[in-house]
């Protein structure tokens, strides 16, 4: 009796198992999230978006995927256009695979191949780059056009359907993600419609400032510090703005381009959260001081600046600031006349209190 007792424990300890084991092959469905970035790094999110017409300026078009099979694994990435070096848009799809432990760590699992296809339209290495930066499996479009024509797909109503192999079981993960509601959609042709005219405008000015300005050093980002980048920007997107911060801070720079590269985007990324105003104009300051970023980066920190030099009552060096951001991108005061009406008040109190 005893040893059909122990033979019935131990096929029950097998069948829970048994159970437990991932198949080789699943097929999960995923959902679609979006999110845009503004002219002025702001973070904006699809659920708070009410209309296109709410959307005004674009640097970084994102839309985001993800889906959770029923062993502990959770797949997120998405689809994203952003404006890297001033007008270049890079298009490409990001994907990352996590495991999560009864201690609810998170263990990022590799990916050795995923394959993307939007109606008739096929992502593949085929004919997109790929590349795994800090676990993350990229696939970067040959040219805008290419990036263009899935952002077009998908916002025309087609499902997204994701292939990926992996390493571990399950190995085969099909994703399907359905279609994008009108709404969504939407924004999405709105966002990149922005993009393209913005770069468009990017590559046919010519700033005034142009020839006192450092421009005649090179402004090219090395492959480390790109990459650097890139991980830092997929964790901002995912709100994890401290730990993006951390990440360009400890990038290594071999170039005043790149150095004030990189300090634009720590100052960008603080600003956003406003957790700390008087480190993301520090940065702000570097970037701005070192006088090699492109034009529109130039004008965007400049005016970033400004704005948190306002917020903090640095009246004086807010004008300045704003000054210069006038000069170099032909505005009218008109556009920030209410600001620069609170700094006149501003300097007026200050004066009061000094006399």
């Amino acid at each position: 009796m005893k040893v059909w007792i122990s033979l019935a424990a131990l096929l029950s300890v097998f069948t829970v198992l048994a159970e437990n084991t991932p198949p080789s092959s699943i097929e999960i469905t995923g959902k679609f999230q979006f999110k845009m970035v503004d002219g002025n790094g702001q973070m904006q999110l699809g659920d708070y978006i009410k209309s296109a017409s709410d959307i005004t300026s674009s640097s970084a078009c994102l839309l985001n995927f993800s889906a959770d099979d029923d062993f502990y694994n959770s797949y997120s990435g998405g689809l994203n256009i952003v404006t890297e070096d001033n007008s270049n848009i890079i298009p490409y799809f990001q994907i990352e695979s996590q495991y999560i432990d009864g201690n609810s760590r998170y263990w990022t699992k590799k990916i050795k191949q995923v394959t993307y296809r939007i109606g008739t339209y096929k992502i593949s290495d085929e004919s997109w780059s790929q590349e795994t930066i800090k676990g993350n499996h990229f696939l970067f479009a040959p040219s805008i056009e290419q990036g263009q024509l899935a952002f077009h797909e998908l916002s025309m109503g087609q499902p997204l359907l994701i292939e990926m192999t992996r390493e571990e079981l399950p190995k085969n993960i099909t994703i399907i993600v359905p279609p994008l509601s009108s709404k969504v959609a939407s924004f999405v042709r709105k966002c990149f419609k922005l993009m393209d005219e913005n770069a468009v405008a990017s590559n046919n000015k010519t700033a005034p400032e142009a020839s006192s300005r450092s421009n005649n050093e090179e402004q090219v980002l090395g492959e480390d510090v790109k990459s650097e980048v890139r991980y830092a920007f997929e964790l901002y997107k995912e709100n994890e703005v401290k730990k993006a911060v951390k990440v360009l801070i400890n990038t290594v720079t071999y170039s005043p381009y790149e150095e004030a590269y990189v300090a634009r985007f720590v100052g960008v990324f603080l600003a956003s959260s406003g957790d700390d105003n008087k480190l993301a104009i520090s940065h702000l300051n570097k970037a701005v001081e070192l006088n090699i970023l492109k034009v529109a980066d130039h004008a965007e920190s400049l005016k970033l600046l400004a704005d948190l030099n306002l917020s903090e009552s640095h009246y004086a060096k807010a004008l300045k600031s704003y000054n210069a951001w006038l000069a170099i991108t032909d505005n009218d005061a008109s556009v920030i006349q209410d600001r620069l009406d609170k700094i006149q008040v501003g300097l007026s109190s200050v004066e009061e209190i000094e006399h």
